[in-house]
């Protein structure tokens, strides 16, 4: 997974005194550099920090007919439904299909989408799914699947 995204964070910004706890998500960092709240405004308690709700807009992505060695990329969009920003932690699939998320974590309220990619390499039928993993206020979130597939012609 890339992760495209980059904020400046200036020592000068923050506020004194400062502690910053042990386990500061990638997000909670990027959004810090960004001009968010304090990350370190953790939840007191497991059901406030489960509150965060990804949600993918399809189940399943169908490719259709690809050329071998050709490609198609299609997106599946992920919405916070929540309270609290959500770090997609991973994305995971095997060939021929890949996936990459351009943006990390979603705030409440925003969606961002995950380019999907078929990419076979032989002709024939193919299916697959891909896990989407993620986590909220330090929690585990249930893991996101939508199936794929796609066929391979010559």
């Amino acid at each position: 997974m890339r992760f495209l995204r980059t904020c400046q964070y200036s020592a000068r910004s923050r506020k004194e005194p400062y502690e910053t706890p042990l386990s500061l998500s990638l997000c909670s960092v990027l959004a810090l550099g960004c001009g968010a709240e304090d990350p370190t405004d953790a939840p007191e308690n497991v059901a406030e920090a489960t509150a965060a709700v990804l949600t993918p807009d399809v189940t399943s992505l169908n490719f259709g007919s690809v050329h071998v060695n050709g490609s198609s990329t299609l997106q599946v969009w992920l919405t916070n439904n929540g309270s609290q920003t959500t770090d997609v932690t991973a994305t995971n699939t095997s060939n021929p299909f890949s996936a990459v998320m351009i943006m990390p974590c979603a705030r409440p309220g925003e969606s961002h989408p995950v380019d999907v990619t078929f990419h076979p390499t032989s002709t024939g039928n193919f299916s697959n799914t891909l896990t989407i993993e993620a986590v909220t206020g330090g929690v585990r979130d249930p893991d996101i699947t939508v199936s794929l597939k796609g066929t391979g012609v010559p």
